[in-house]
């Protein structure tokens, strides 16, 4: 009978082999969501318990500076915030401060599919047209969140009732910015969590452009969309690279431990075999 030494020394794999093993490995968690386990930093934690903490209902003001061309790769850690917001009922007023930005919310909401939960356009989320100006834009809305006359599709605002009880930023429960440039961050920072007093967040590698202000005016960071996408167990195509990533690295540690194995096995097989014809010479 064959021992495991033996069989562990017999161990080879081709480079063809552990390539087709990687492939099949790498694919299964877009079938199978696998759930492997990965380090939740305190950002994306900060930035979950903080929508966790809003109030049944409360408003949320969200000012976008996105481009389509950020929209395949942030779609799915939207989308897992939003489905968090609809766990709160949170009212959603989406500002576009970049041209194309209305059609990144328009994108993003048919996606969700809203009316699967139940929100319905002008009720319980509205959309504005872009407004230009980065910081004066945002200083201008801050003041006067009814500034638009009309939504995106023409709809009065004053006949729009998600925006019934709204003047100002102070009305607001919880504001959560997105941008695609790195200065917009301060201008953010300056014109509405640090004059208004609200709790803010940010989306998507926004953290190096805010440390200076977490803690005071910011209260969590979106960075790590997998890591968000675990805690609210919306398993998005960044959720799928990552558990991807883990199984196809376990295996290839595996592999690099297991051939470790059979070559000091071999060795000291053919150490012996040699002390051996030295003996009997």
């Amino acid at each position: 009978m064959t021992s495991l030494t033996e069989r562990i020394q017999k161990f080879s794999m081709t480079r063809k082999q552990m390539a087709a093993i990687l492939t099949v490995l790498s694919a299964i968690p877009v079938f199978i969501p696998i759930g492997v386990p990965i380090p939740i930093g305190y950002t994306t934690r900060d930035f979950y318990n903080t929508i966790q903490s809003l109030k049944v209902g409360g408003i949320v003001a969200l000012p976008f500076q996105e481009t389509t061309a950020h929209y395949n790769s942030y779609r799915d850690g939207w989308t897992a915030m939003l489905l968090q917001l609809f766990t709160r009922r949170a009212k959603l007023i989406c500002y576009s401060l970049q041209t194309e930005t209305p059609q990144v919310w328009e994108t993003l909401f048919r996606f969700v599919d809203m009316s699967k939960y139940n929100y319905t356009y002008g009720v319980d989320y509205v959309i504005f047209p872009f407004l230009s100006g980065d910081e004066s834009a945002l200083a201008s809305i801050g003041a006067n969140m009814r500034l638009f006359t009309t939504d995106l599709y023409g709809t009065k605002t004053a006949d729009i009732p998600v925006m019934a009880k709204v003047r100002t930023l102070a009305d607001v429960d919880l504001t959560i910015s997105s941008y695609s440039s790195n200065d917009f961050a301060d201008m953010y920072v300056r014109q509405w969590p640090a004059r208004y007093g609200v709790k803010a967040l940010t989306t998507m590698r926004a953290y190096g452009d805010v440390a200076q202000h977490y803690g005071k005016y910011i209260f969590g960071c979106e960075d790590r969309p997998a890591e968000y996408e675990k805690l609210t167990g919306y398993a998005g195509e960044d959720l799928i690279i990552s558990d991807a990533q883990n199984v196809t690295a376990v295996f290839i540690y595996f592999s690099i431990l297991l051939g470790n194995i059979t070559y000091f096995l071999d060795k000291r097989r053919r150490q012996v075999v040699s002390e051996g014809q030295v003996k009997k010479q």
